[in-house]
């Protein structure tokens, strides 16, 4: 662990976790609005209750009006795009099948 995540500034929400969200972040390299939107998953039902919920789905929608611009403006392919999605979703599905086997 960093030695600057040892204490915290303006609560515990994130100190009392057995992994912080900053610990997972950096180590995931994850990009800013993905980071806000883990950090307020994280910390909503120890802070600011379904606020940071809806600030979550805010940084999720900024992600998806991003990313889908970048699909119009051709920066993104997207059957590319399409193929990964496709992938996702069968292995959600595995997850599923996984977790209702049990």
């Amino acid at each position: 662990m960093l030695k600057s995540l040892e204490s915290q500034i303006g609560g515990d929400h994130y100190s009392k976790m057995a992994i912080q969200p900053a610990e997972f972040i950096l180590a995931n390299n994850i990009g800013h609005y993905e980071a806000a939107a883990i950090e307020y998953l994280c910390r909503w039902k120890n802070k600011n209750g379904v606020l940071d919920l809806i600030k979550a789905e805010q940084c999720i929608t900024i992600l998806i009006e991003h990313h889908e611009k970048q699909i119009a403006s051709g920066e993104i392919d997207e059957r590319e795009y399409k193929e990964i999605c496709e992938q996702n979703d069968a292995m959600f599905k595995a997850m599923q099948g996984l977790k209702n086997a049990k």
